[in-house]
């Protein structure tokens, strides 16, 4: 009897970790992304890369020069450069120089969502999407600047997984990149002067 009880546990814990693998291919656990506060996808996902992944993650069009309350079009591009991986995700999030979070993010494509569980929001792959026939995948998503003090620096950070496809925690590889920009709201507040002229006798009002 003892041992039936021990299969049977056993099964459950096999299905809920195989559950909670898919799902994660669908859509990821916040907090992912390697930022100052956040874990990464190693914490689920073995790093060993025994399959020989490498790439990149790259976010187009975040800014150098940002200007405050402003919609940028951003791009997540995730591309493999060795092995064979069958599918990518990624998550973001945006923060400013105090590690808080900055600005609003949306999006309209349909494999991306955004999530705000407690203090920051992300973005992030649903699901995560097939290289198929190419070496790149690409996420869409918008940020709205924040309205903030000239010279603030804002860091997008994005974490992205190679998987093998066997919906499984071995064999992936986890990559992350950052990029900074700082807000310009189109220069300093201006100054203004002015001049005085005494009047020329006491009572006088040509001063």
């Amino acid at each position: 009897m003892k041992k039936r009880t021990n299969k049977i546990f056993t099964f459950f814990i096999t299905l809920l970790f195989a559950v909670l693998f898919i799902s994660f291919s669908g859509n990821p656990p916040d907090g992912n992304t390697g930022a100052p506060g956040d874990n990464l996808c190693t914490g689920c996902h073995s790093n060993s890369n025994p399959n020989g992944f490498a790439g990149t993650v790259n976010v187009i069009n975040f800014p150098s020069s940002i200007t405050p309350n402003s919609t940028y079009n951003l791009q997540a591009e995730i591309t493999y450069t060795s092995g064979t991986p069958v599918r990518a995700g990624f998550q973001a999030v945006v923060l400013d120089a105090s590690n808080n979070n900055s600005g609003d993010l949306s999006t309209t494509d349909p494999n991306v969502a955004t999530t705000f569980p407690g203090l920051r929001e992300y973005v992030e792959h649903s699901p995560a999407q097939s290289f198929g026939s190419g070496t790149s995948v690409t996420y869409s998503f918008d940020w709205v600047a924040p309205n903030a003090s000239n010279g603030e620096v804002i860091t997008l950070y994005i974490a992205s997984l190679f998987g093998n496809g066997a919906n499984g925690n071995g064999g992936d590889l986890t990559i992350t990149n950052s990029i900074s920009g700082t807000i310009d709201s189109g220069g300093s507040p201006p100054t203004s002067s002015a001049t005085a002229t005494d009047v020329s006798c006491f009572g006088g009002n040509d001063g």
